[in-house]
């Protein structure tokens, strides 16, 4: 094969790699089709390190909770490119925080949001904490890990809040970093969620103070 051979295909290689990893680095814009591509490409990739991490005899455990990962927004190219009638789904992992991170709209209006998070780099009762970056204003969604009846960690929640196309940084904090700072966004929470996530605050309420301005958020979004 000629040199001229292998660089085209490096150059496109590259530009698949960037539609998956989302680097915005590159001077020159990404075709939609190998965005389209990216996209299939990183939603195989991610049911096999599912599957190969359930598989796995020892995970190291999360001990900096620190850290975030950038969930960038879905762009105009990928939503025409997707082939479901009822839109894309956006599905990131991340090794390190231990999560995988779903958005999706079906009726294209409501984001759906939907975590799913392994047992021993997270626990029942830890907080998604969902940031909208590249705005001046400040909006945080909060997404509560419950256990379901198989063992896994999952929370979900559906706003008007965020849609597919905005940039987002995630993390998982502890309910106890929850402050009166967090109010509007626990009230917000609980009334955004299902039965199980409902349930799942109402459980973090009481383990509280009755004066607590989380407590009070809980029972807030409850009404």
């Amino acid at each position: 094969m000629s040199s001229d051979s292998n660089d085209f295909r490096n150059a496109q290689l590259d530009d698949l790699v960037a539609s998956i990893t989302g680097d915005d680095r590159s001077p020159m814009p990404i075709e939609p089709e190998f965005l389209a591509a990216g996209d299939r490409i990183a939603d195989r990739l991610t049911e096999q390190w599912a599957a190969r991490s359930t598989r796995e005899a020892t995970v190291t455990a999360l001990s900096h909770r620190g850290r975030s990962v950038r969930v960038p927004g879905v762009t105009a190219e990928i939503r025409a490119a997707a082939s479901d009638a009822a839109g894309p789904v956006q599905r990131i992992c991340d090794r390190e925080l231990g999560i995988e991170f779903r958005r999706s709209s079906p009726d294209g209006h409501a984001t759906s949001i939907a975590v799913t998070a392994h047992s021993d780099r997270a626990s029942a009762g830890d907080i998604v904490s969902i940031q909208v970056t590249g705005t001046t204003q400040r909006t945080e969604l909060l997404v509560v890990l419950h256990e379901e009846q198989q063992g896994t960690l999952t929370g979900q929640i559906v706003t008007s809040q965020i849609t597919l196309s905005d940039d987002l940084q995630v993390a998982v904090i502890e309910s106890s970093t929850l402050t009166a700072e967090h109010a509007s966004a626990v009230t917000a929470a609980v009334r955004n969620s299902p039965t199980a996530g409902r349930n799942a605050w109402r459980s973090i309420a009481r383990q509280l103070p009755a004066t607590h301005p989380v407590r009070a958020a809980v029972i807030d979004g409850l009404r």
